[in-house]
């Protein structure tokens, strides 16, 4: 009986070394499977790669040339009394979010919304109806929002959607609105890429700080919180820890 408990052991014994360590076996193939991916996990920047192909980043420049030989191309229709007609032509797979939200306590009913890639916003019925205001600038992806207190009319924006996402894109800087999206000011920053915050202070409105994620996928010296006492007009750096830290 003891022989051949003895043989039972020795034979589980075999059978688990052979499991967990011959080549080529179920549980051998997961343990360091597993293993290995753990040690290579690293964000999932494919969806930029592809469209910054064939360079490593998306060229910024390149997008502000297209952009102003639309608003070229869009004027000298206008003049010729042609009409633009615009049909969507996709990708219909990115991901779609609302990244701002402004308000002002004067006015319930008006609030401004931002879009990760779809622009700014605006509803004067407390979100019943909404009109675009921001389709003419040459950056659709919003970061932030920023309603000067007391006077709902004067919108601050900052582009570039600050969530670490394959499917965020470059921002330009900061713009400003006075007359409730009428018409637009930019106001500089566009190298911080991507714009996580923008606080003004409610007893001066000159003064503006703003959180700089700067660049996702690389290093960037232009992360850091910004501050103008100006309304935007010049900025310093007031905080800054290296290229790789964002605010």
């Amino acid at each position: 009986m003891l022989k051949k408990i003895s043989l039972i052991s020795i034979v589980a014994v075999i059978l688990t070394l052979f499991i967990h360590w011959v080549p080529g076996s179920g549980t051998y193939r997961n343990i360091h499977e597993i293993d290995k991916l753990e040690k290579l996990k690293k964000p999932s920047d494919w969806f930029y790669i592809q469209r910054a192909y064939p360079l490593d980043t998306i060229p910024q420049r390149a997008v502000l040339r297209a952009w102003k030989e639309s608003q070229e191309l869009k004027k000298s229709s206008e003049l010729k009394g042609e009409s633009w007609i615009w049909v969507a032509g996709g990708p219909y797979n990115i991901g779609g979010r609302v990244t701002a939200i402004a308000t002002d306590t004067t006015n319930r009913d008006l609030i401004y919304l931002g879009a990760a890639d779809g622009g700014v916003l605006k509803s004067t019925d407390g979100g019943i109806h909404w009109t675009p205001i921001f389709d003419d600038m040459p950056s659709l992806s919003i970061g932030a929002l920023a309603v000067e207190p007391g006077n709902p009319d004067v919108l601050y924006v900052g582009t570039g959607e600050a969530n670490s996402s394959g499917d965020s894109y470059d921002g330009n800087g900061i713009y400003v609105t006075r007359d409730g999206g009428e018409t637009w000011e930019h106001l500089g920053l566009e190298n911080t890429k991507h714009i996580g915050r923008i606080v003004i202070r409610s007893d001066n409105h000159n003064v503006i700080f703003v959180a700089a994620m700067g660049s996702l996928f690389s290093t960037n010296p232009k992360r850091g919180v910004y501050r103008s006492q100006d309304g935007g007009t010049t900025w310093e750096k007031v905080l800054y820890l290296n290229d790789s830290t964002g605010c």
